[in-house]
C-alpha cells in the first residue's frame, strides 16, 4: 500500500506496541502486517539510538530487576526489546553470551522459577530479536520473493534467481537476462524486501 508522508508520519506516532497495532487496525482498516512492520521499523530505529546508553545501565536495569520488576516491565522502562533487555540485566547476574543465548534456545532449562517464566515471557513479547520474530521475518522475506517472482514470469521477463548465482560476487533476487525497461528506465535486476519500504529503508537498502 502507499500513503503520504503525513499519513506514515501520523501512524508511526500512534505506534507503540502490538496493541496499538491492532487498535489502529481497526480503526483505519490498514493491514495489521503492514502495522507490525511499521512498529518493528519505529522500535529497531529506537534500540538503535539507544542501545549503548541503555547498555551503559545495566547495573541499575539489574537493581530494578532485583527490587521486582519483571524483565518486560524493565525494558518498557527502557524503551528497549525485551530479549535485549534481559540480555544486559542477565551479564549483571554473570550469565556470559553463551549462556544467554542457550537460556534464550531453552529458557526450561534454568533452575530459577522466576527467571525461566520472565525470560520465556521477555521471549514471547519480543517481535523483534526473538528467534520466533526472526524466523517470521524470514517466512515474510521468502512470501513477498515468490510473488515476485511469480510477477516477473507473469509479464515475460527471463531471468535468473540468486540461487541460479550462487558463488558470485554479486547476487541479487532476480538478475534479468536483458535489460528491460519499466516505468521509463532501464532495469538489470529486482530485489525483494518483506517489508515495509519507507524512505530510510529506501534509502539504506538503495545504499
Amino acid at each position: 500500500m502507499r500513503m503520504t508522508q503525513a499519513e506514515y508520519n501520523s501512524l508511526l506516532r500512534r505506534l507503540n506496541s502490538p496493541e496499538d497495532a491492532q487498535r489502529v487496525g481497526r480503526e483505519t482498516g490498514i493491514p495489521h502486517s503492514t502495522l507490525m512492520s511499521l512498529l518493528a521499523h519505529k522500535m529497531v530505529r529506537e534500540t538503535m539510538a539507544l542501545f549503548y546508553k541503555v547498555k551503559a545501565r545495566s547495573r541499575e536495569l539489574h537493581s530494578h530487576w532485583e527490587k521486582g520488576k519483571s524483565l518486560t516491565e524493565v525494558s518498557r522502562y527502557c524503551r528497549i526489546a525485551p530479549t535485549l533487555c534481559a540480555s544486559f540485566i542477565l551479564s549483571e547476574k554473570g550469565f556470559s553470551k553463551k549462556m544467554f543465548r542457550e537460556a534464550v534456545r531453552n529458557p526450561e532449562s534454568l533452575k530459577d522459577a522466576r527467571l525461566k517464566k520472565e525470560l520465556a515471557d521477555a521471549i514471547r513479547e519480543d517481535f523483534i530479536y526473538s528467534d520466533w520474530a526472526a524466523a517470521e521475518q524470514r517466512e515474510r522475506g521468502e512470501k513477498h520473493e515468490r510473488n515476485l517472482e511469480k510477477w516477473l514470469a507473469a509479464h515475460g521477463y527471463d531471468f535468473w534467481t540468486e540461487k541460479d548465482r550462487a558463488g558470485e560476487e554479486k547476487t541479487p533476487d532476480f538478475l534479468l537476462k536483458k535489460s528491460a525497461k519499466y516505468r521509463g528506465r532501464t532495469v538489470h535486476w529486482f530485489e525483494s524486501k518483506g517489508y515495509f519500504g519507507d524512505s530510510w529503508e529506501m534509502k539504506r537498502n538503495y545504499n
